[in-house]
């Protein structure tokens, strides 16, 4: 059975999910975005979990930030993106924390997992698909488990998704919404706010 916990990401308020199932301490991070890892890190102990991967969405600071940390203090744990959000997060000014006050500006070395457009994985019982889901960035994805999407900046309640952003593109935002909207009874799980399911 799977339970996903919900961290709010600070000092930029964006959603993170960390996502486990019984029967086993392996452990999934989607979108690490604070600029500490406290509350992951504490939330591990507490429920005697390690993770074993950590998978973004795209690569902005507020959904990245924290992954430095965790991989310095779980070094098993394997980093999963697209092609282009890892281009992304190896520089400070791709993934926007070289613009940012509330953060120092950093870079996060290669993931350990890279592709291009479809990914799996493979975790417990579970296969994970990753999906790409460009528009708001061209290296953005959509991660399923079971009847979950967690879709990122991709699809955010009630809020359009910005295309103007370096990389960004509207018409692979239509295309990505037509997709998503296809989805009936799937949860949403977004990058900010609050989730809902597709009618």
């Amino acid at each position: 059975m799977l339970k996903i916990h919900q961290i709010i990401n600070s000092p930029v308020s964006s959603n993170s999910f960390i996502i486990s199932s019984s029967g086993s301490d392996k452990c999934i991070i989607i979108d690490p975005g604070s600029s500490t890892a406290i509350s992951y890190i504490d939330y591990f102990s507490e429920n005697a979990l390690t993770p074993q991967f950590i998978i973004l969405t795209h690569q902005h600071f507020d959904h990245c930030a924290s992954v430095n940390e965790l991989r310095a203090e779980f070094q098993d744990t394997k980093l999963v993106c697209s092609k282009y959000c890892n281009e992304g997060i190896q520089s400070e000014k791709k993934n926007f924390s070289l613009f940012k006050e509330e953060f120092s500006p950093f870079k996060i070395a290669s993931a350990d997992i890279v592709f291009e457009n479809y990914g799996t994985i493979e975790w417990n019982e579970y296969r994970i698909q990753c999906v790409p889901t460009r528009g708001h960035t061209s290296g953005s994805i959509s991660i399923i488990i079971e009847n979950n999407i967690f879709t990122g900046d991709a699809w955010i309640k009630d809020t359009p998704t910005f295309t103007n952003f370096p990389t960004g593109n509207k018409e692979e935002q239509i295309a990505t919404e037509k997709y998503l909207h296809s989805l009936h009874g799937m949860k949403v799980w977004p990058g900010h706010g609050d989730g809902f399911v597709v009618l």
